[in-house]
């Protein structure tokens, strides 16, 4: 077999050809499309190898698919059957069978490559036969290396430094903090706003900001200042370091000192003065009490009005004058001793500072203003009486009617005579004005005559 007969002498068949009987063919036939030999005289052909294909009959070799292709099966008999290596492998050689996946810290995105791409610096891969692209450093963190294989080889930017986005792929990208902010941990994405009370300057690298002093303060959390504290103005004090905010004088109080550090630069305004608001960094804070007023202490933080029965004439008063006696005022905050009335005749006071005259009791009358006591008020003389008060004249003391009659002063109505007895005129300063009623007369209540019977 492998040649054909033609009378005597056989032919060997060529490579590419075979002939599987020595007498049933006198042809060489030719090798299918997926097969191949390599020499004459074949009586069979063989299959291309995994990773080769033969795409045309008689072929004497088997052609190799391409680097980045492969193709598993043997006996291919199309390009077609070399397949482009999936994503996240690879091969290097022509006729192969088969690809390989990424290392660790490589990936191939794409179809039939021969090579993989290395992580870049700033990102790593630890997966075996990655299709997609690398993972980023995170945040805080950096890598110089190529081909990195795990985030162990992520750097941690240090304490007081900072770094915001992710893939950094060398040590500047960690970034000072700001001023007035501060990072104590290594591998930060920001920095910590410095808290009220402290400060750190720009680019200092702070890792603690720097508490304000006694006498200065910072208000708000993160004031950019690469300089210092302010300091707390007139007026005000902070007595502890790491002050967010001045302690203002109290009102009553002022001081001309900046940057004070205790309460007790702040002075008491003078008895006569007040100051009503905290805060105050001049004397001209305590404002002298106006006329009707007074501030009897020292750190007032108002002026009290004087009360009824008295008056304040000069600004600045410690302390209220009282109305002398037989004078009054009854309304508060007066600012002249001409504000003081007298009493109105019928009326007397006995002290100073009243705020009302009382009334001379009925039974008694004043003439005269401004009486200063009781004794002014003078009793209704015997024979009269007064029945009510604050009389002003003695004519305000009326007489007794006829049949009645007062023997004392100051009384407040007149006695009757008694049954059976008579009188003639009124005012009467005794009973024995009381006359009997002759035999066959009678009198039954006061009466000028008695009636006959």
């Amino acid at each position: 077999s492998g040649s054909a007969t033609s009378d005597v002498v056989c032919t060997l068949c060529p490579a590419g050809h075979f002939t599987a009987s020595a007498t049933s063919s006198r042809t060489c036939d030719q090798c299918p499309a997926g097969t191949y030999n390599t020499a004459q005289g074949q009586s069979l052909c063989f299959q291309c190898s995994a990773g080769f294909y033969s795409y045309s009959t008689g072929a004497t070799q088997c052609d190799a698919c391409l680097p980045g292709k492969y193709s598993a099966n043997p006996g291919a008999s199309s390009v077609a059957a070399c397949q482009d290596c999936p994503a996240g492998t690879y091969n290097t050689a022509q006729g192969q069978s088969l690809c390989f996946q990424c290392s660790a810290g490589f990936y191939s995105s794409s179809t039939g490559v021969t090579q993989c791409d290395a992580c870049p610096p700033g990102k790593y891969s630890a997966t075996v036969g990655a299709s997609s692209s690398c993972s980023l450093c995170k945040a805080g963190t950096y890598s110089s290396s190529v081909g990195a294989t795990s985030a162990d080889v992520c750097t941690s930017c240090p304490a007081s430094t900072y770094s915001s986005s992710a893939g950094a792929s060398s040590p500047s990208a960690c970034l000072s903090c700001p001023a007035s902010s501060f990072q104590t941990s290594a591998g930060s994405s920001v920095c910590s706003h410095c808290p009220p009370g402290t400060i750190s300057q720009a680019s200092s690298m702070s890792t603690v900001c720097a508490q304000c002093v006694a006498g200065t303060f910072a208000a708000s959390a993160g004031i950019s200042s690469d300089t210092t504290c302010t300091q707390c103005a007139a007026g005000s004090y902070s007595e502890q370091n790491k002050a967010s905010t001045c302690t203002l004088c109290v009102a009553g109080k002022y001081s001309q000192a900046t940057a004070a550090t205790s309460s007790s630069t702040c002075i008491s305004c003078a008895p006569g003065t007040a100051s009503p608001s905290p805060g105050g960094s001049s004397p001209s804070a305590c404002v002298p009490c106006q006329p009707g007023f007074y501030a009897a202490a020292s750190s007032s933080s108002s002026c009290t009005i004087c009360p009824a029965g008295s008056y304040a004439q000069q600004t600045q008063s410690t302390s209220c004058a009282l109305c002398p006696a037989g004078t009054f005022i009854g309304t508060a905050g007066a600012s002249s001793a001409s504000m003081c009335s007298s009493c109105p005749a019928g009326s007397y006071t006995e002290g100073a500072g009243s705020t009302a005259c009382t009334l001379c009791p009925a039974g008694t009358y004043n003439e005269n203003t401004g009486a200063s006591s009781s004794s002014a008020c003078l009793p209704c003389r015997a024979g009269t009486y007064g029945q009510n008060q604050g009389a002003n004249s003695m004519t305000m003391c009326l007489e007794c009617p006829i049949g009645e009659y007062s023997s004392s002063t100051g009384q407040i109505k007149c006695t009757a005579c008694p049954l059976g007895t008579y009188m003639k005129l009124p005012g009467s300063t005794s009973l024995t004005n009381c006359l009997s009623c002759s035999p066959g007369s009678f009198s039954d209540g006061p009466s000028a005559s008695c009636s006959w019977c």
